[in-house]
């Protein structure tokens, strides 16, 4: 099909109007309206709050897990106490934020982590692995 002007194909429906979508805004940012249910941040305090006592057993399980499944993180003594701390801080880390709503701009990796991160790279393990122990973690 040609244009009116002849040179080139016509689009089909060109000139019809574009419908437009409208959309409701809610009446607060939260789905619920309803006042007597905790705020998205205070529920996530709550949890931060409720895990924080199992923070050592936390940690330890992490730990042992990263190690059983990845084994090109396992290295020698002093790299395996730098992992169980970096997982620790790491931990640490986290129920802070979700407990007390820390900024996540204002939030830096832990020292440990850090330097566990640049052993790693000095045995030219993957990076592939450590992506991955952050994945087995959460």
């Amino acid at each position: 099909m040609r244009s009116a002007r002849g040179t080139r194909p016509a689009l089909a429906g060109a000139h019809k109007p574009v419908a437009r979508l409208h959309f409701r805004t809610p009446a607060a940012p939260y789905p619920s309206t309803d006042p007597t249910r905790p705020s998205p941040i205070d529920s996530a305090a709550d949890v931060g709050a409720a895990l924080a006592p199992r923070f050592p057993e936390l940690s330890a399980d992490i730990y042992q897990l990263i190690v059983r499944e990845i084994p090109s993180l396992r290295g020698g003594p002093r790299v395996l106490t730098l992992l169980e701390v970096s997982v620790a801080e790491n931990v640490a880390a986290l129920l802070h934020i979700v407990q007390h709503d820390i900024d996540l701009e204002k939030v830096h990796a832990p020292a440990a982590a850090e330097e566990y991160a640049r052993r790693l790279a000095q045995r030219g393990v993957p990076n592939a692995a450590l992506v991955r122990a952050y994945r087995v973690g959460s």
